[in-house]
């Protein structure tokens, strides 16, 4: 799980269900035929959040962010339930990653982690374990481009924070040696990391 980019560069957490459902549209190769199948679904049913989330996901695969933004936020809007809000959210961030607005893709990542179900059909409390130790690790990389950008000591310290705290929750590898280069900069300074130091991608989500 994740993907690893070059050496020295801060490493990605992916959520599979936004790899699955992105691995699926894309092996379709008609992205076009996708958004007439979800246009139709909602037609049917108007209320759909499902099918307005899928669409928006068509539409971030297109490039068309604003169209993207405006299915999530109509999908959370009609989701009552907030069944669906954990991905939404998560989904919003990314756009917001890909815009260059890291302050609204952090408060984006923050409600993700504020909308986690309590339960998860499948995997359960190891679900939630999964989506919180994703989501620190994602806003920890977050922080650390802030960091980077506005040259402050203070976010890369929430970046250390949210490492630490997605370490507690996971095996997986990849928010240790996040924390690592995050550590490296604390001791030598932000400027030491150089251009190997840039994250290119910061979101569980897709190219």
């Amino acid at each position: 799980m994740g993907c690893f980019l070059k050496k020295g560069r801060i490493k990605e957490d992916k959520d599979k269900v936004f790899i699955l459902i992105s691995l699926i549209l894309v092996m379709v190769g008609d992205l076009s035929s996708k958004i007439w199948e979800f246009q139709q679904e909602i037609e049917k049913d108007p209320d759909n959040f499902t099918a307005h989330h899928n669409l928006g996901i068509c539409h971030y695969l297109k490039g068309d962010l604003d169209s993207a933004e405006e299915k999530y936020r109509l999908s959370l809007e009609l989701d009552v339930e907030r069944k669906m809000a954990y991905m939404n959210h998560v989904e919003l961030s990314e756009v917001h990653v890909r815009r260059g607005n890291l302050d609204l893709a952090i408060q984006e990542a923050e409600n993700a982690i504020d909308s986690i179900p309590d339960f998860f059909v499948q995997g359960g409390d190891d679900g939630r374990k999964i989506c919180f130790a994703q989501s620190y690790n994602s806003l920890g990389l977050l922080f650390f481009n802030k960091a980077k950008r506005d040259s402050n000591r203070d976010f890369l310290m929430s970046a250390k924070e949210y490492l630490e705290k997605s370490l507690e929750l996971t095996k997986d590898p990849t928010p240790r040696e996040n924390l690592e280069l995050v550590n490296e900069a604390l001791e030598k300074g932000l400027l030491s990391l150089g251009s190997e130091g840039q994250v290119e991608k910061i979101l569980p989500g897709r190219n």
